[in-house]
This record gives structure tokens, C-alpha cells and sequence, in this order.
């Protein structure tokens, strides 16, 4: 956990921005604990020599958070054995593939532009009513249409009035009454 640690899974952190961590195994960004509203960017797990699991986020309950630019020196730079809910995991990257979201569970959420994203982008995890490349093997109600975020190069990860993402998710699987824009 280089930039939280949590001693429990309860432990809840909210509406914060983690940034520029670094964690010598897993967990750059978070380790273990919920996080709500949050946004976990520029961590890295896997430091300085070691294999590296969730640049952004490892063994960690995340809802309404977006997960970019995190990198991993093995597998999972967005998150890794997670479980994720109305978030958005984008431009992460790994040394050894798995790039997105490796070992996680993932409703209503948004896995695209992730490096490398060649079919291992979100290597052992389960989707239910997400948009990500390529379909995964495992979960329903999924599809690949790109998210049309309004300025990716920007980092602007809003969507554009005429992604396929808008009105896509399952309301059964909302957690939290807010959007990360407090929406």
C-alpha cells in the first residue's frame, strides 16, 4: 500500500485523490479497505526490482473511483483482485500484460486503453454490464463499443451524449448515491 493501507477491509476511504505512490509488491495506489469516490493515478506497484500486483489498487473494494495511469511490473496496473463498481480503469499499464483489472470483479464499470490491452488486459476477472476490450470469458450483459470519452488525450474520461456507456449499466449493482462528480 503505497499510498493507503488499510488493516482491514472495513476501513473506508472517501473522495480522494491518490497520487504519485509507489509500493515495493502490491497495492501502489491503495491496499486492502473500501474506497468511495476516489480517484488513484500515476502509482506504481513492483518497485524497484520486484514483481508488482495493482498499480493502482490491490485486494481493495472500490465504487465510483477512476483508476489512470498506473503501472504494475507484472500484472494488474489498474487493480488487482478487486472488486470494482461504477468505476473507470483507464491508461494503466503492465510489465507482463493484465494491464486493466487482473483477478477482479467488475459491475458497471468502463476497462479500455489500458497497455497492453492484446487479450490479457483483464486477465482473470469476471464482468458484469462493463464496457471493455476484448469481452471477457467470464460474466454478462458486457460489450466492447469504445467508451467515447470526451477527450481521452486530455484526460477528460466524461462521456460524450452518445457513448454506448450511458444508460448501460445494471441499477441493481449501484452502490453508492453520488457519481465521482458528486451527480
Amino acid at each position: 500500500g503505497g499510498g493507503v493501507y488499510c488493516q482491514s477491509a472495513n476501513a473506508i476511504v472517501t473522495n480522494c485523490v491518490i497520487t504519485g505512490n509507489a509500493a515495493y509488491y502490491s497495492g501502489g495506489g491503495t491496499y486492502s479497505g473500501k474506497l468511495l469516490n476516489c480517484t488513484l493515478t500515476n502509482n506504481s506497484a513492483g518497485l524497484p526490482n520486484a514483481l508488482g500486483w495493482g498499480g493502482g489498487a490491490a485486494l481493495s473494494t472500490l465504487i465510483n473511483c477512476l483508476l489512470t495511469r498506473n503501472f504494475t511490473t507484472y500484472i494488474g496496473g489498474g487493480a488487482y483482485s478487486c472488486t470494482l463498481i461504477n468505476c473507470t480503469v483507464v491508461s494503466n499499464s503492465a510489465a507482463s500484460g493484465a494491464a486493466g483489472a487482473s483477478y477482479s470483479v467488475l459491475s458497471n464499470s468502463i476497462v479500455y486503453y489500458n497497455s497492453p490491452d492484446n487479450g490479457v488486459g483483464t486477465w482473470g476477472s469476471t464482468f458484469a454490464s462493463s464496457c471493455t476490450t476484448p469481452l471477457p470469458f467470464f460474466g454478462a450483459n458486457n460489450f466492447t463499443n469504445p467508451p467515447l470519452f470526451a477527450n481521452l488525450s486530455a484526460g477528460d474520461f466524461h462521456l460524450q451524449p452518445w457513448s454506448s456507456c450511458i444508460n448501460a449499466g445494471n441499477n441493481a449493482f449501484i452502490a453508492n448515491s453520488t457519481d465521482l462528480d458528486g451527480n
